[in-house]
Protein backbone atom coordinates (compact mmCIF):
# COMPACT_ATOMS: atom_id res chain seq x y z
CA UNK A 1 0.00 0.00 0.00
CA UNK A 2 2.63 2.66 0.89
CA UNK A 3 4.57 1.88 -2.17
CA UNK A 4 1.56 2.48 -4.22
CA UNK A 5 0.56 5.23 -2.18
CA UNK A 6 4.17 6.99 -2.98
CA UNK A 7 4.21 6.01 -6.53
CA UNK A 8 0.36 8.29 -6.90
CA UNK A 9 2.14 10.76 -4.83
CA UNK A 10 5.17 10.78 -7.37
CA UNK A 11 2.63 11.04 -10.04
CA UNK A 12 0.90 14.00 -8.82
CA UNK A 13 3.98 15.52 -8.23
CA UNK A 14 4.91 15.46 -11.84
CA UNK A 15 1.59 16.83 -12.83
CA UNK A 16 2.09 19.94 -11.06
CA UNK A 17 4.77 21.01 -13.21
CA UNK A 18 3.00 20.22 -16.17
CA UNK A 19 0.10 22.71 -14.61
CA UNK A 20 -2.84 20.41 -13.88
CA UNK A 21 -2.36 21.40 -9.89
CA UNK A 22 -2.87 24.87 -11.43
CA UNK A 23 -6.62 26.21 -12.00
CA UNK A 24 -6.75 27.17 -15.88
CA UNK A 25 -8.55 30.47 -15.39
CA UNK A 26 -6.93 32.36 -12.74
CA UNK A 27 -3.51 30.48 -13.15
CA UNK A 28 -2.99 29.41 -9.42
CA UNK A 29 -1.57 26.44 -7.93
CA UNK A 30 -4.23 24.47 -6.38
CA UNK A 31 -2.47 21.61 -4.92
CA UNK A 32 -4.60 18.86 -3.13
CA UNK A 33 -5.02 18.83 0.52
CA UNK A 34 -2.95 22.00 0.80
CA UNK A 35 -5.67 23.58 -1.78
CA UNK A 36 -7.99 23.38 0.41
CA UNK A 37 -6.94 25.14 2.89
CA UNK A 38 -4.95 27.83 1.24
CA UNK A 39 -5.96 28.84 -2.12
CA UNK A 40 -9.32 26.43 -2.23
CA UNK A 41 -10.05 23.00 -3.40
CA UNK A 42 -9.25 21.64 -6.96
CA UNK A 43 -12.04 21.20 -9.55
CA UNK A 44 -12.89 20.13 -12.59
CA UNK A 45 -15.75 21.69 -14.68
CA UNK A 46 -18.41 19.28 -15.88
CA UNK A 47 -18.76 20.76 -19.38
CA UNK A 48 -15.38 21.87 -20.44
CA UNK A 49 -13.36 19.47 -18.28
CA UNK A 50 -10.67 22.26 -17.29
CA UNK A 51 -9.29 22.39 -13.97
CA UNK A 52 -10.50 25.00 -11.84
CA UNK A 53 -9.97 26.32 -8.13
CA UNK A 54 -13.40 27.52 -5.76
CA UNK A 55 -13.38 31.22 -6.56
CA UNK A 56 -13.24 30.46 -10.37
CA UNK A 57 -16.52 27.87 -10.59
CA UNK A 58 -19.32 27.76 -9.80
CA UNK A 59 -22.57 24.87 -8.42
CA UNK A 60 -25.95 25.96 -9.02
CA UNK A 61 -28.94 24.90 -6.50
CA UNK A 62 -29.81 21.93 -9.22
CA UNK A 63 -27.35 21.31 -11.76
CA UNK A 64 -23.42 20.31 -11.98
CA UNK A 65 -20.38 22.44 -11.35
CA UNK A 66 -19.16 24.42 -14.05
CA UNK A 67 -16.57 26.73 -14.37
CA UNK A 68 -17.21 30.67 -14.41
CA UNK A 69 -16.64 30.20 -18.60
CA UNK A 70 -19.20 28.13 -19.12
CA UNK A 71 -21.50 30.00 -16.17
CA UNK A 72 -21.67 32.90 -18.05
CA UNK A 73 -22.08 31.57 -21.31
CA UNK A 74 -24.60 29.58 -20.02
CA UNK A 75 -26.17 32.61 -18.54
CA UNK A 76 -25.92 34.73 -22.23
CA UNK A 77 -27.80 31.77 -23.95
CA UNK A 78 -30.81 32.18 -21.50
CA UNK A 79 -30.83 35.60 -21.92
CA UNK A 80 -30.58 35.40 -25.63
CA UNK A 81 -33.47 32.90 -25.50
CA UNK A 82 -35.45 35.41 -23.52
CA UNK A 83 -34.82 38.25 -25.22
CA UNK A 84 -33.38 37.89 -28.73
CA UNK A 85 -31.50 39.64 -30.65
CA UNK A 86 -33.05 41.00 -34.11
CA UNK A 87 -31.30 42.67 -37.18
CA UNK A 88 -32.70 43.26 -40.46
CA UNK A 89 -30.22 42.24 -43.95
CA UNK A 90 -32.02 43.88 -47.25
CA UNK A 91 -30.83 41.61 -50.44
CA UNK A 92 -30.60 44.06 -53.38
CA UNK A 93 -30.57 42.77 -56.80
CA UNK A 94 -27.93 44.78 -59.18
CA UNK A 95 -29.88 46.57 -62.24
CA UNK A 96 -29.62 45.00 -65.32
CA UNK A 97 -26.00 44.15 -67.26
CA UNK A 98 -25.07 44.11 -70.49
CA UNK A 99 -24.67 40.64 -70.08
CA UNK A 100 -28.63 40.54 -68.59
CA UNK A 101 -29.82 42.84 -71.78
CA UNK A 102 -28.50 39.76 -74.16
CA UNK A 103 -30.17 36.96 -72.32
CA UNK A 104 -33.10 38.67 -72.08
CA UNK A 105 -33.34 39.13 -76.11
CA UNK A 106 -32.59 35.49 -76.34
CA UNK A 107 -35.23 34.69 -74.12
CA UNK A 108 -37.80 37.30 -75.88
CA UNK A 109 -37.32 35.88 -79.32
CA UNK A 110 -37.42 32.49 -78.29
CA UNK A 111 -41.17 32.95 -76.94
CA UNK A 112 -42.46 34.81 -80.02
CA UNK A 113 -44.14 33.03 -83.46
CA UNK A 114 -42.39 35.35 -85.89
CA UNK A 115 -43.60 34.40 -89.49
CA UNK A 116 -41.60 34.12 -92.31
CA UNK A 117 -38.17 33.48 -90.29
CA UNK A 118 -37.26 30.47 -88.66
CA UNK A 119 -36.80 30.09 -85.00
CA UNK A 120 -33.24 29.01 -85.81
CA UNK A 121 -32.41 32.21 -88.03
CA UNK A 122 -33.62 34.23 -84.85
CA UNK A 123 -31.53 32.80 -81.95
CA UNK A 124 -28.37 32.48 -84.38
CA UNK A 125 -28.94 36.15 -84.96
CA UNK A 126 -29.15 36.85 -81.34
CA UNK A 127 -26.47 34.79 -80.17
CA UNK A 128 -24.05 36.66 -82.46
CA UNK A 129 -24.54 39.53 -80.26
CA UNK A 130 -23.95 37.45 -77.07
CA UNK A 131 -20.43 35.99 -78.70
CA UNK A 132 -19.23 39.95 -78.65
CA UNK A 133 -19.29 39.49 -75.03
CA UNK A 134 -19.20 36.12 -73.81
CA UNK A 135 -15.43 36.64 -73.39
CA UNK A 136 -16.18 39.75 -71.53
CA UNK A 137 -15.57 39.72 -68.06
CA UNK A 138 -17.38 41.80 -65.31
CA UNK A 139 -19.98 43.66 -67.23
CA UNK A 140 -21.24 46.90 -66.33
CA UNK A 141 -24.73 47.83 -65.90
CA UNK A 142 -26.79 48.64 -69.79
CA UNK A 143 -28.66 51.46 -70.16
CA UNK A 144 -32.12 49.80 -69.57
CA UNK A 145 -30.00 49.08 -65.74
CA UNK A 146 -29.13 52.30 -65.49
CA UNK A 147 -33.10 53.62 -65.80
CA UNK A 148 -34.14 50.66 -63.29
CA UNK A 149 -31.02 51.84 -60.35
CA UNK A 150 -32.57 55.09 -61.10
CA UNK A 151 -36.24 54.49 -60.69
CA UNK A 152 -35.65 52.49 -57.63
CA UNK A 153 -33.37 55.68 -55.91
CA UNK A 154 -36.15 58.00 -56.42
CA UNK A 155 -39.13 55.31 -54.76
CA UNK A 156 -37.00 54.57 -51.69
CA UNK A 157 -35.92 59.07 -51.87
CA UNK A 158 -39.85 59.24 -51.96
CA UNK A 159 -40.76 56.77 -49.09
CA UNK A 160 -37.84 58.86 -46.86
CA UNK A 161 -39.82 62.37 -47.59
CA UNK A 162 -43.57 60.53 -47.12
CA UNK A 163 -41.75 59.16 -43.63
CA UNK A 164 -40.06 62.03 -42.80
CA UNK A 165 -43.68 63.93 -42.99
CA UNK A 166 -46.15 61.61 -41.86
CA UNK A 167 -43.87 60.11 -38.89
CA UNK A 168 -44.60 56.85 -40.12
CA UNK A 169 -43.51 53.91 -42.80
CA UNK A 170 -46.89 52.73 -43.09
CA UNK A 171 -48.13 56.18 -44.66
CA UNK A 172 -46.17 55.97 -47.63
CA UNK A 173 -47.21 51.98 -48.17
CA UNK A 174 -50.56 53.10 -48.06
CA UNK A 175 -50.29 55.83 -50.70
CA UNK A 176 -47.66 53.89 -52.90
CA UNK A 177 -50.38 51.19 -53.40
CA UNK A 178 -52.48 51.26 -56.88
CA UNK A 179 -53.42 47.86 -57.46
CA UNK A 180 -57.15 46.42 -55.84
CA UNK A 181 -55.83 43.31 -54.37
CA UNK A 182 -53.11 45.48 -52.70
CA UNK A 183 -55.50 48.16 -51.64
CA UNK A 184 -58.08 45.86 -49.93
CA UNK A 185 -55.44 43.94 -47.86
CA UNK A 186 -55.12 45.64 -44.66
CA UNK A 187 -51.33 46.99 -43.89
CA UNK A 188 -49.28 44.34 -40.93
CA UNK A 189 -47.67 45.93 -39.14
CA UNK A 190 -44.58 44.24 -40.17
CA UNK A 191 -44.54 45.30 -42.96
CA UNK A 192 -43.97 48.58 -41.76
CA UNK A 193 -41.55 47.92 -39.64
CA UNK A 194 -39.50 46.53 -42.54
CA UNK A 195 -39.96 49.92 -44.42
CA UNK A 196 -39.17 52.17 -41.19
CA UNK A 197 -35.63 50.29 -40.46
CA UNK A 198 -34.81 50.36 -44.03
CA UNK A 199 -35.76 54.27 -44.52
CA UNK A 200 -34.66 55.34 -40.72
CA UNK A 201 -31.30 53.88 -40.31
CA UNK A 202 -28.34 54.67 -42.48
CA UNK A 203 -27.06 51.30 -42.53
CA UNK A 204 -24.05 49.80 -43.84
CA UNK A 205 -23.90 49.07 -47.56
CA UNK A 206 -22.00 46.08 -48.63
CA UNK A 207 -21.43 45.02 -51.99
CA UNK A 208 -20.23 42.43 -54.62
CA UNK A 209 -16.77 43.51 -56.13
CA UNK A 210 -18.27 42.73 -59.42
CA UNK A 211 -18.78 46.44 -62.00
CA UNK A 212 -22.58 45.97 -62.22
CA UNK A 213 -23.45 45.62 -58.39
CA UNK A 214 -21.03 48.42 -57.29
CA UNK A 215 -22.47 51.03 -60.09
CA UNK A 216 -25.90 50.00 -58.63
CA UNK A 217 -24.87 50.48 -55.07
CA UNK A 218 -23.43 53.99 -56.11
CA UNK A 219 -26.59 55.09 -57.92
CA UNK A 220 -29.86 53.74 -55.46
CA UNK A 221 -27.79 54.47 -52.41
CA UNK A 222 -26.39 57.88 -53.55
CA UNK A 223 -23.95 59.77 -50.67
CA UNK A 224 -26.19 61.69 -48.48
CA UNK A 225 -25.31 60.67 -44.45
CA UNK A 226 -24.87 56.98 -45.25
CA UNK A 227 -21.22 55.19 -44.67
CA UNK A 228 -18.96 54.13 -47.09
CA UNK A 229 -19.86 51.41 -50.03
CA UNK A 230 -17.50 48.46 -48.34
CA UNK A 231 -16.70 45.64 -51.25
CA UNK A 232 -16.61 42.22 -49.86
CA UNK A 233 -15.33 39.41 -51.73
CA UNK A 234 -17.74 36.92 -50.31
CA UNK A 235 -20.66 38.44 -52.50
CA UNK A 236 -19.61 37.76 -55.29
CA UNK A 237 -21.62 36.11 -57.54
CA UNK A 238 -21.62 31.87 -58.43
CA UNK A 239 -19.03 31.34 -61.17
CA UNK A 240 -20.85 27.65 -61.79
CA UNK A 241 -19.65 27.28 -65.74
CA UNK A 242 -16.53 28.25 -67.81
CA UNK A 243 -19.14 30.32 -69.95
CA UNK A 244 -20.30 32.53 -67.29
CA UNK A 245 -17.41 35.23 -67.86
CA UNK A 246 -19.05 37.67 -65.99
CA UNK A 247 -18.69 36.50 -63.01
CA UNK A 248 -14.59 36.49 -63.20
CA UNK A 249 -13.69 39.84 -61.67
CA UNK A 250 -10.26 42.39 -63.60
CA UNK A 251 -9.35 44.46 -61.20
CA UNK A 252 -7.60 44.49 -57.36
CA UNK A 253 -8.19 47.57 -54.87
CA UNK A 254 -8.79 50.75 -55.61
CA UNK A 255 -9.13 50.27 -59.54
CA UNK A 256 -12.41 48.36 -58.89
CA UNK A 257 -13.76 51.92 -58.22
CA UNK A 258 -11.92 53.59 -61.09
CA UNK A 259 -13.02 50.87 -63.36
CA UNK A 260 -16.60 51.28 -62.12
CA UNK A 261 -16.67 55.00 -62.25
CA UNK A 262 -15.93 54.86 -65.78
CA UNK A 263 -16.89 51.70 -67.64
CA UNK A 264 -20.34 51.79 -69.68
CA UNK A 265 -21.74 55.24 -67.71
CA UNK A 266 -19.20 58.40 -66.03
CA UNK A 267 -20.67 57.83 -62.21
CA UNK A 268 -18.44 60.96 -60.11
CA UNK A 269 -17.71 60.66 -56.95
CA UNK A 270 -17.68 56.55 -56.70
CA UNK A 271 -14.17 56.61 -56.19
CA UNK A 272 -14.32 58.67 -52.91
CA UNK A 273 -16.40 56.09 -51.02
CA UNK A 274 -15.37 52.62 -52.35
CA UNK A 275 -13.66 50.57 -49.63
CA UNK A 276 -11.90 48.14 -51.06
CA UNK A 277 -9.78 47.19 -48.45
CA UNK A 278 -11.40 43.28 -48.64
CA UNK A 279 -10.55 43.37 -52.07
CA UNK A 280 -7.05 44.00 -52.00
CA UNK A 281 -5.39 41.11 -53.63
CA UNK A 282 -7.38 39.03 -56.20
CA UNK A 283 -10.93 37.34 -54.76
CA UNK A 284 -12.35 35.70 -58.07
CA UNK A 285 -11.73 32.03 -59.57
CA UNK A 286 -10.72 31.28 -62.69
CA UNK A 287 -12.25 28.16 -62.97
CA UNK A 288 -16.06 27.10 -61.99
CA UNK A 289 -16.52 26.93 -58.00
CA UNK A 290 -17.86 23.71 -56.99
CA UNK A 291 -20.79 23.88 -54.28
CA UNK A 292 -18.41 22.73 -51.52
CA UNK A 293 -16.59 25.86 -52.39
CA UNK A 294 -19.61 28.52 -52.65
CA UNK A 295 -21.03 27.25 -48.80
CA UNK A 296 -17.93 27.96 -47.32
CA UNK A 297 -18.14 31.56 -48.97
CA UNK A 298 -21.65 32.55 -47.99
CA UNK A 299 -20.87 30.93 -44.16
CA UNK A 300 -17.96 33.78 -43.88
CA UNK A 301 -21.05 36.21 -45.91
CA UNK A 302 -23.25 35.23 -43.22
CA UNK A 303 -20.61 35.79 -40.26
CA UNK A 304 -19.99 39.31 -41.89
CA UNK A 305 -22.96 40.27 -42.21
CA UNK A 306 -24.75 39.47 -38.73
CA UNK A 307 -22.20 38.92 -36.24
CA UNK A 308 -19.31 41.36 -37.30
CA UNK A 309 -21.51 43.96 -38.36
CA UNK A 310 -22.65 45.45 -34.81
CA UNK A 311 -25.58 47.44 -36.30
CA UNK A 312 -29.09 47.00 -36.12
CA UNK A 313 -29.69 46.30 -40.47
CA UNK A 314 -27.44 46.24 -43.64
CA UNK A 315 -28.16 46.45 -47.13
CA UNK A 316 -26.37 43.84 -49.40
CA UNK A 317 -25.91 45.05 -53.46
CA UNK A 318 -25.51 41.11 -55.23
CA UNK A 319 -26.75 38.94 -57.38
CA UNK A 320 -29.85 36.60 -57.75
CA UNK A 321 -27.36 33.70 -58.16
CA UNK A 322 -25.82 34.10 -54.93
CA UNK A 323 -29.25 35.37 -52.94
CA UNK A 324 -30.75 32.08 -53.67
CA UNK A 325 -27.69 30.37 -52.57
CA UNK A 326 -28.25 32.24 -49.60
CA UNK A 327 -31.51 31.19 -48.78
CA UNK A 328 -30.91 27.02 -50.11
CA UNK A 329 -27.78 27.03 -47.92
CA UNK A 330 -29.42 26.39 -44.93
CA UNK A 331 -33.07 24.90 -45.61
CA UNK A 332 -33.49 22.00 -47.99
CA UNK A 333 -36.29 22.91 -50.67
CA UNK A 334 -38.84 19.98 -51.52
CA UNK A 335 -38.04 18.04 -54.49
CA UNK A 336 -41.77 18.78 -55.31
CA UNK A 337 -41.00 22.43 -55.77
CA UNK A 338 -39.10 22.62 -59.43
CA UNK A 339 -38.67 25.17 -61.81
CA UNK A 340 -39.23 23.62 -65.20
CA UNK A 341 -36.42 25.47 -67.96
CA UNK A 342 -38.94 26.24 -70.26
CA UNK A 343 -37.64 28.02 -72.96
CA UNK A 344 -40.77 28.38 -75.05
CA UNK A 345 -42.05 31.83 -73.09
CA UNK A 346 -41.20 34.35 -71.59
CA UNK A 347 -40.29 35.31 -67.88
CA UNK A 348 -43.30 34.60 -65.79
CA UNK A 349 -44.09 36.80 -62.20
CA UNK A 350 -44.28 33.98 -59.55
CA UNK A 351 -44.94 35.83 -56.75
CA UNK A 352 -46.41 39.75 -55.95
CA UNK A 353 -44.66 42.37 -53.87
CA UNK A 354 -45.66 43.52 -50.98
CA UNK A 355 -46.01 40.45 -49.21
CA UNK A 356 -44.85 39.42 -46.04
CA UNK A 357 -43.85 35.70 -46.12
CA UNK A 358 -42.96 33.18 -43.07
CA UNK A 359 -39.98 31.02 -43.60
CA UNK A 360 -42.39 27.95 -44.38
CA UNK A 361 -44.74 29.62 -47.28
CA UNK A 362 -44.58 29.20 -50.50
CA UNK A 363 -43.77 32.29 -51.55
CA UNK A 364 -40.18 31.81 -49.55
CA UNK A 365 -39.64 28.17 -50.74
CA UNK A 366 -40.31 30.17 -54.20
CA UNK A 367 -37.73 32.33 -53.51
CA UNK A 368 -34.80 29.93 -53.42
CA UNK A 369 -36.19 28.92 -56.90
CA UNK A 370 -36.83 32.10 -58.96
CA UNK A 371 -34.85 35.58 -58.96
CA UNK A 372 -35.20 38.54 -57.81
CA UNK A 373 -36.08 41.15 -60.51
CA UNK A 374 -33.73 43.36 -61.40
CA UNK A 375 -33.43 46.37 -58.77
CA UNK A 376 -35.84 43.88 -56.65
CA UNK A 377 -35.06 44.42 -52.90
CA UNK A 378 -36.03 41.16 -50.47
CA UNK A 379 -35.58 42.15 -46.66
CA UNK A 380 -34.98 39.31 -44.15
CA UNK A 381 -35.92 39.88 -40.14
CA UNK A 382 -32.97 37.62 -38.59
CA UNK A 383 -33.21 37.44 -34.68
CA UNK A 384 -30.18 35.43 -33.21
CA UNK A 385 -31.59 32.56 -30.43
CA UNK A 386 -29.65 29.94 -28.52
CA UNK A 387 -32.51 27.12 -28.42
CA UNK A 388 -33.35 26.77 -31.64
CA UNK A 389 -33.33 23.09 -33.39
CA UNK A 390 -31.09 22.79 -36.56
CA UNK A 391 -34.16 22.13 -38.94
CA UNK A 392 -37.24 24.12 -40.17
CA UNK A 393 -39.30 23.89 -36.53
CA UNK A 394 -42.84 24.15 -35.82
CA UNK A 395 -42.81 27.79 -35.39
CA UNK A 396 -41.15 28.24 -38.40
CA UNK A 397 -37.89 29.23 -38.01
CA UNK A 398 -34.75 28.72 -40.31
CA UNK A 399 -31.68 28.71 -39.22
CA UNK A 400 -28.64 30.47 -41.15
CA UNK A 401 -25.85 29.73 -39.02
CA UNK A 402 -25.62 25.90 -38.56
CA UNK A 403 -23.47 24.55 -41.53
CA UNK A 404 -25.78 21.11 -41.41
CA UNK A 405 -28.92 20.39 -40.84
CA UNK A 406 -30.43 17.96 -37.97
CA UNK A 407 -33.70 15.51 -38.44
CA UNK A 408 -33.41 15.91 -34.44
CA UNK A 409 -33.44 18.55 -31.92
CA UNK A 410 -30.06 19.90 -31.10
CA UNK A 411 -29.52 20.92 -27.59
CA UNK A 412 -26.96 23.84 -27.16
CA UNK A 413 -23.82 22.51 -26.14
CA UNK A 414 -22.74 24.63 -22.73
CA UNK A 415 -19.49 24.24 -24.04
CA UNK A 416 -20.23 26.67 -26.83
CA UNK A 417 -23.19 27.86 -25.78
CA UNK A 418 -22.81 30.26 -28.74
CA UNK A 419 -26.72 31.46 -29.89
CA UNK A 420 -27.74 31.18 -33.37
CA UNK A 421 -29.14 33.48 -36.50
CA UNK A 422 -32.44 32.58 -37.78
CA UNK A 423 -34.53 34.42 -40.85
CA UNK A 424 -37.92 35.12 -38.74
CA UNK A 425 -40.04 36.21 -42.09
CA UNK A 426 -39.15 38.52 -45.17
CA UNK A 427 -40.30 40.88 -47.18
CA UNK A 428 -40.50 41.81 -50.92
CA UNK A 429 -40.16 45.83 -50.79
CA UNK A 430 -40.79 48.50 -53.23
CA UNK A 431 -42.73 46.05 -55.72
CA UNK A 432 -40.28 43.93 -56.06
CA UNK A 433 -41.04 40.62 -58.20
CA UNK A 434 -39.94 37.25 -58.63
CA UNK A 435 -39.68 35.79 -62.11
CA UNK A 436 -38.15 32.79 -64.10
Amino acid sequence: WLKTSWRRDFKTMGAMYNGNWRCELCKQTTPPVLGRIFWGARHHCRFCSRTVCDLCSTVPPKGKRACKACSSGWEAANVSRGQPREKFVFLVRHAQSTWNRNVDLVKTFRSLAVKDVSMQDVVTGVARLMAKEVWHRDHPISEDGLTQAVALCQKITAARDCMSLDGEADSWCSKSCTSTSRSSRSHDSRESQYYDRFLRHHEQIYCSPLLRALQTAHIVFPEDGRSSIKLLKDAREHFSNFLERDCVGTDVGCHIADRAAHKGHELPGLEKRVDASNCTQKWWSDEAESHADLEVRLRSLWRQLLVEDTEETCVLVTHSNLIKAMLMQFTETEAAITSPCSGDRQDQVSSSAWQVVSSDSDALRQLKIDRLQNCGVLGLRCVMDGYRCETLSDDEWVNVAASESSSSFTEVDFRHPEPQWWIRDALLMFDTALVK
